[in-house]
């Protein structure tokens, strides 16, 4: 991280449903003084997760639950058109519907990361990642095809080693732990359940999830 490029961090995820981790990460990344802004990317379908609700309920769900947080809506924009606030200070959070745009499927990490660093390349790009993906993250598409190229921020979880780090990398604590695949366990369980459900997931994100019944099945 030695030119003085403004730096903006891609969170990427399928949000399925976004988290109150997720909605607070955030948070660290800003509070850090490194990153100049924060895009959330969902990413498109996925073949490999049959649990995967449609992009917009999801984007729908992650955009209630960061502007619960932050105080305020969060723009959503579409990378692909190569809008102005991309970059913007001004606007230190965003949603990029990018994947759904683009193709409606998961497009590789490297291949986001290509495309934002063409676009946009007044800017430096990193991409977070949590400590509990260091140990499959050299069997990602494209690694030792120049994903390990990539800026990585690594953001340590609880019981997971920092070990088998990425060659770039600056390390930002948070102390942020919560799980989607248990609140969707939960919902098929025992339904929406409140008492339960608000230590995973934002108030916003339940209520969705219970109006357009998500998850039960």
């Amino acid at each position: 991280m030695s030119n003085s490029k403004p730096r903006i961090v891609v969170i990427g995820g399928s949000f399925n449903p976004p988290t109150l981790a997720h909605s607070h990460l955030y948070s660290p990344l800003l509070q850090s003084n490194l990153f100049s802004q924060i895009i959330y990317l969902p990413c498109g379908s996925r073949e490999d997760k049959a649990s995967l609700v449609s992009f917009h309920h999801r984007v729908s769900m992650l955009s209630k639950a960061i502007g619960e947080s932050w105080g305020k809506e969060v723009p959503l924009v579409c990378s692909l058109g190569k809008p102005a606030v991309i970059g913007d200070a001004s606007e230190p959070i965003l949603i990029d519907i990018f994947e759904n745009c683009a193709s409606e499927r998961m497009i590789p990490t490297f291949r986001v990361m290509q495309r934002y660093k063409a676009n946009f390349p007044a800017f430096e790009f990193h991409f977070v990642i949590g400590t509990d993906l260091l140990g499959s993250l050299r069997s990602w598409d494209f690694w030792g095809r120049g994903l390990e190229s990539v800026d990585f921020v690594v953001m340590p979880r609880r019981n997971f080693k920092l070990e088998n780090l990425p060659p770039k990398h600056t390390i930002v604590e948070a102390e942020l732990e919560s799980n989607s695949t248990e609140a969707r366990t939960h919902v098929k369980q025992f339904g929406y359940d409140p008492l339960y459900l608000l230590e995973n997931v934002p108030r916003t994100v339940l209520e969705y999830m219970e109006k357009h019944q998500l998850y039960k099945d």
